[in-house]
């Protein structure tokens, strides 16, 4: 005979942080990915404007969902405004192929400044 599936007893309140942790932990990995995602484009330069484009656009979804994430909990404000000038300078190095590389390394250091306060335990 198979063993009984574990159960779990969580009140409200352990729910809600639970809620919250996952969420963090989905976010993180949003910001992971539209990092390396953006670092990627600054590494490979010669890479073809399809593939960098490609790699904004992953970079860009990624971001949103993030902010998605953070918004439906309603947690980490100061992130998801991070996330958001992110977002939007992603969005910029997307039709502006000239200042693409700038707009690139601002958008990650707006990806970082939202992750430290995910990551942040206080």
């Amino acid at each position: 005979p198979r063993a009984p599936a574990a159960r779990f007893n969580f009140n409200q309140t352990q729910r809600d942080r639970l809620a919250d942790f996952m969420r963090a932990v989905n976010t993180l990995q949003n910001i992971d990915v539209a990092t390396r995602e953006l670092q990627e484009i600054l590494a490979n330069s010669r890479d073809p404007v399809q593939e960098q484009n490609t790699r904004l656009q992953t970079a860009f979804e990624d971001t949103q969902d993030a902010i998605d994430v953070l918004n439906e909990g309603g947690i980490f404000p100061v992130a998801v405004t991070r996330l958001v000038e992110a977002r939007n300078l992603i969005a910029q190095a997307q039709s502006d192929a000239g200042a693409r590389r700038t707009l690139i390394q601002q958008a990650i250091t707006k990806l970082g400044q939202a992750r430290s306060v995910v990551a942040t335990v206080s």
